[in-house]
């Protein structure tokens, strides 16, 4: 599945066994279902999956199932408890490939670290479809979110445009992110979680990933409608084929898909700061292409990813 990738490094390996196997699913339409499987499926039927809210927005049906917010807003998260894994650079580069790929949709970000310099880098971009929500009311005065004021805002269409179709509202997370004290990821419709192949970037992963799915033992009373979000990481900047194994070595127990690599390039160190150009962001949109066109394909298919994976699965 990943043959374009992979001919792009010139190290090779024998072992891609992993990429070919079809792990087993958990589908929540399965009619065959074990009773087991059937109480769960109670259990989450009382929120839309991120498909029925696309099909409700597009027939217009609004009131067959109850929205945790507005029907037309979806929310992407970048989100790692460690520091240095990429994050604002997989934001930026996000945002910008699906604001250029989906002229239809009302795009927003929001930028919770109080450095804000993907939101800095990104003001020179904004237009009536592409805008930087700026609200002190978002961070509380001890610098963690007010999740009160966000819920208020993804709740409200005040700031949707009457031609666009939907709204892509988009998050950009500090260090330190948890899923206790930043309640509003566990309700978020899709959570993008960038890492290296390093061995300490993997291991802050795995604690941070441990944290979101024992939710069903401790996270409940955090989540609004109970149900996990969709969770996709992103091994980052990677120079050989050997890291990418090793990321799905090391993740490979958790329920939830691997995404599609970013292979490093010095055009990330010119991402940010008064020194970027026009130029440097055409270059990093051109290198980083197949991911804006992978990343936009997850976003605007649901269905790709309605399945839950039993382990990591690579899509």
């Amino acid at each position: 599945m990943l043959g374009k990738f992979f001919r792009n490094f010139k190290k090779k390996s024998d072992q891609t066994d992993f990429y070919e196997e079809k792990p087993d699913i958990i589908s929540s339409v399965d009619e065959n279902q074990s009773t087991v499987g059937a109480e769960a499926d109670t259990k989450h039927s009382a929120s839309p999956s991120v498909t029925d809210r696309f099909e409700a927005l597009d027939s217009g049906e609004e009131s067959h199932f109850s929205r945790k917010w507005s029907s037309n807003t979806l929310t992407i998260a970048f989100a790692n408890s460690k520091g240095g894994v990429g994050k604002s650079t997989l934001a930026f580069i996000s945002c910008l490939n699906l604001a250029v790929k989906q002229p239809d949709s009302y795009i927003e970000f929001i930028d919770l670290d109080r450095q804000a310099t993907t939101q800095d880098s990104l003001k020179r971009f904004t237009n009536d479809r592409f805008c930087l929500i700026e609200d002190p009311e978002f961070l509380l005065a001890s610098g963690g979110p007010n999740n009160a004021r966000i819920y208020q805002h993804l709740c409200s269409d005040s700031f949707l445009k009457s031609s666009c179709k939907r709204r892509l509202v988009f998050f950009d997370t500090p260090a330190g992110t948890n899923f206790v004290e930043y309640s509003f990821l566990n309700d978020a419709d899709y959570l993008f979680v960038p890492t290296s192949s390093s061995d300490a970037d993997l291991f802050a992963t795995r604690k941070f990933l441990g944290q979101l799915f024992l939710k069903d033992e401790g996270f409940s009373g955090h989540s609004i409608t109970q149900k996990l979000p969709t969770v996709l990481v992103i091994p980052n900047l990677l120079e050989t084929r050997q890291e990418m194994m090793h990321v799905y070595q090391s993740l490979r127990e958790f329920p939830c898909y691997l995404g599609h690599p970013i292979i490093y390039s010095r055009l990330f160190k010119r991402t940010f700061g008064g020194e970027i150009s026009d130029y440097n962001v055409a270059e990093l949109l051109r290198f980083t292409n197949e991911f804006g066109d992978w990343f936009a394909d997850i976003i605007t298919k649901p269905e790709r990813t309605q399945s839950v994976p039993k382990s990591l699965f690579q899509i």
